[in-house]
């Protein structure tokens, strides 16, 4: 049940939202000419007449959601004109009627329509944060309405959750990269069997233009990404080079490092709007003191050469958040893929997931985490723990222990009875209900 306290500030909340609509402040833009402001004045009446039925019709359910998440509230108020939106559920399909893999595929979909919607017309940094931003709380805002009145299952938020992730930082590097172009030329890449030309049939053919790849690790390279997370990237590009078509061409490392700081910059910089994501790139080769972005020759030298085990196993998540479905992103995966899964059973692994199970149990008990749900014995960190070193243990041998998601791979270690399917089936319960609960705390504010 709720406190007191909590419905006494939804009431207070809500007071101030009907304030807002009343004043007519649910208008993001004003039109200019006098035949414009008739027209947008007999919009904002229609507008504001339907928002307060809109309001007073789903009054039970927002004064509950308004206890539940000051996030969703204070959204509300800031941005009144989103109250419709927000109303309406977010993006939904039955699993039993459709594959995850179809379903992930329409989330997307949509998130991509929406984000694209919102990006047309911006032509400077600074659009495109707000945008950017405007876009994710509003979502999100959608997504904790629907969460905290129970009317979706969390396997359903977290898989809308890390669509919206997907679309929004790859809208960012989209526009950055073809800013980036504009200004320095396009960098290219003879890896893509692809020939890029100019329509001109006179003339050779051109190398394709060569992408930035972007990996997400953890819980958003597995598609299970937490409502409010700091999301864990890995930048890599396909070799060395130069840019062409600018007026004056720069190396392709140079063009690629560039981009890495502005994308980094348009998720993590703190606006009056607040950011889109907390970016950590502290997981990518050599760490803090590496470079930015790396070319993939590179960073295959570097895993062969120096790729510690606490890499396999967070590589294990690694997915290309912007697959394009080139050959780049191929010989990507191509170079991950055998460092990640090894076809042998080596011995150093076992003895390295002992060891890192020994050290996350001494950082538990020096920093008290023992009712922590995620860090904690029995918490969330351990139900991945256990998966994901059978992933490293059998992976190599067994294709379908390779997925991304810590469900399918819990699925997969039931059917091909390597943990009993009690097991699996209690630990995929567990885990769900913990993810429940850090969902539910984090969207009281967004944090």
């Amino acid at each position: 049940e709720n406190s007191m306290a909590n419905v006494e500030l939804a009431q207070k909340y809500w007071q101030q939202l009907v304030s807002e609509l009343a004043s007519g402040n649910f208008q993001r833009s004003t039109a200019t000419g006098s035949n414009e402001n008739e027209n947008k004045n007999n919009e904002l009446n229609v507008k504001h007449s339907a928002s307060h039925q809109l309001l007073e019709l789903n009054k039970p359910d927002i004064l509950t959601a308004f206890s539940r998440s000051a996030f969703l509230a204070e959204h509300l108020i800031q941005y009144p004109y989103t109250l419709e939106r927000i109303l309406s559920l977010p993006p939904s399909i039955d699993y039993a009627g459709s594959s995850k893999r179809d379903y992930t595929a329409t989330v997307s979909q949509y998130y991509h329509t929406e984000v694209s919607k919102r990006l047309e017309g911006v032509k400077t940094e600074d659009e495109l944060l707000s945008a950017l931003r405007e876009c994710r709380n509003t979502e999100m805002a959608r997504i904790t309405y629907a969460d905290v009145l129970n009317r979706q299952t969390i396997s359903t938020s977290l898989n809308q959750v890390s669509a919206l992730a997907d679309v929004l930082i790859t809208a960012a590097y989209n526009w950055l990269y073809n800013d980036a172009a504009a200004r320095y030329g396009t960098p290219v890449s003879s890896y893509s069997t692809t020939l890029f030309t100019n329509n001109d049939p006179e003339q050779s053919p051109k190398a394709p233009p060569a992408h930035m790849y972007i990996l997400g690790m953890g819980k958003l390279g597995g598609r299970e990404l937490n409502f409010s997370s700091d999301i864990d990237l890995i930048f890599a590009y396909p070799e060395k080079g130069e840019t062409q078509g600018g007026r004056k061409s720069i190396e392709n490392q140079q063009f690629f490092t560039k981009l890495a700081q502005k994308l980094i910059q348009a998720l993590n910089k703190i606006t009056t709007d607040g950011q889109v994501y907390r970016v950590d790139m502290r997981l990518r080769p050599f760490g803090d003191s590496g470079p930015l972005v790396m070319h993939f020759a590179a960073m295959e030298d570097y895993y062969q050469d120096q790729g510690r085990h606490w890499e396999r196993f967070a590589m294990v998540k690694a997915r290309i958040i912007n697959d394009d479905n080139s050959h780049d992103a191929q010989a990507l995966k191509d170079i991950l893929k055998p460092f990640t899964f090894r076809r042998y059973l080596d011995f150093t692994t076992l003895d390295a997931l002992r060891n890192m199970k020994k050290l996350i149990a001494t950082e538990i008990r020096r920093r008290k985490l023992s009712n922590n749900i995620k860090l904690g014995a029995g918490g969330i960190r351990e139900v991945e723990f256990f998966a994901q070193s059978f992933q490293l243990i059998h992976g190599g041998r067994e294709p379908g222990l390779q997925s991304k998601s810590l469900l399918t791979t819990l699925t997969a270690l039931s059917e091909m009875d390597v943990v009993e399917k009690d097991v699996t089936q209690q630990l995929r319960d567990s885990y769900l209900f913990l993810r429940k609960v850090e969902h539910t705390l984090q969207q009281c504010r967004d944090r």
